[in-house]
């Protein structure tokens, strides 16, 4: 970030450093696995979901809009 301030007809430019932190989580096998487990199950719905939409589209014979 970067400060500007000036006195009379001179600019003065501050510059500071700001020394970035890695936070790392480190989740239990089992909670990570869960997780993983139901983020699967919910794009398959969402995949599943749209697959019908795109069937229904082409017995109706309709374009698909997008």
């Amino acid at each position: 970030m970067a400060l500007t301030s000036t006195t009379g007809s001179s600019v003065v430019y501050e510059q500071r450093l700001v020394a970035e932190h890695v936070h790392r989580y480190h989740w239990p096998p089992l909670q990570l696995n869960f997780w993983l487990l139901i983020m699967l199950a919910a794009s398959s719905t969402i995949i599943g979901v749209f697959g019908v939409f795109i069937q229904i589209q082409g017995q109706l014979q309709l374009p698909v809009p997008w």
